[in-house]
């Protein structure tokens, strides 16, 4: 993923230093206020570009065929950014949902060393034997363990909630898929775990096991959420409101890590 973007960015940069004749102080000003590289695809600073090659294509030159596939795909991503944000202000027209607070009990994952920043062993996987596991097979033995267990804590969070709202079962719907796939899971941990500590990356992966709740009214979310943060038997280790704070194509949901003790004592 990361070669990818550098790839793309590397397009952006001939694009607009070469062929579109934006003022390199105009190009550093929007990088300064939009971000780094990995991050050109922030709806403003993309919007401007694209509007830029719109121009391009009418008195330039064709585009380099992977610049033109980048930009195509972006202008894609917007126009379902702009799509999804129009649904959004349809069905929660004063945003409750983007205003409600997400905690944990973590404090979050990450420490301060002298050397750094660490994340704190004790949010590891753990494997059968109660210690961080340092292979696929453990993971994925403790998650086959760790499945059911998962889905009543969820099922019974879904059944608090109904109660709570006065709403039945099927006001909702849960979805349980199946465990991730191995090899997804190696590719998630060597692109985004290999470089954490204490390793290894396997270890840091939280979503062999998921499942989500799709909710019918705000109320629903508010009671599931004060009810997971009451819970002894859940401890939220991170937590996100993407209903605050969404991705570039504007999907947004609320998104939990927990973790749960199982009949296998870890």
């Amino acid at each position: 993923m990361r070669r990818r973007r550098d790839k793309y960015g590397g397009h952006i940069r001939h694009l607009a230093y070469k062929r579109l004749g934006i003022f390199d102080v105009e190009f550093r000003a929007a990088i300064k206020k939009h971000g780094p590289m990995e991050t050109w695809t922030d709806m403003i600073f993309a919007t401007k570009i694209i509007e830029t090659v719109d121009l391009a294509f009418k008195t330039m030159s064709p585009l380099h065929p992977t610049s033109k596939k980048f930009l195509d795909n972006a202008a894609k991503y917007l126009d379902c950014r702009r799509q999804m944000d129009a649904k959004y202000a349809e069905i929660d027209e004063f945003q409750k949902v983007a205003r409600l607070s997400v905690q944990t009990d973590s404090g979050g994952i990450e420490t301060d060393t002298n050397d750094g920043v660490e994340f704190k062993q004790q949010y590891q996987q753990q494997a059968t034997s109660g210690e961080p596991v340092h292979s696929m097979e453990q993971l994925y033995e403790a998650a086959n363990i760790a499945d059911p267990v998962f889905k009543d804590t969820v099922m019974s969070l879904v059944d608090r909630v109904c109660n709570v709202c006065g709403d039945s079962r099927d006001d909702l719907t849960v979805k349980f898929p199946p465990l991730k796939g191995r090899e997804r899971a190696g590719e998630k941990a060597d692109d985004d775990y290999i470089h954490r500590t204490p390793d290894p990356a396997v270890s840091w992966l939280y979503d062999i096991v998921r499942g989500s709740i799709e909710f019918s009214s705000v109320d629903q979310i508010a009671a599931c959420l004060e009810i997971m943060k009451t819970d002894d038997n859940i401890h939220i280790v991170k937590a996100k409101n993407r209903f605050a704070k969404p991705g570039l194509s504007g999907y947004r949901d609320l998104v939990f890590h927990i973790q749960i003790d199982t009949m296998g004592g870890f």
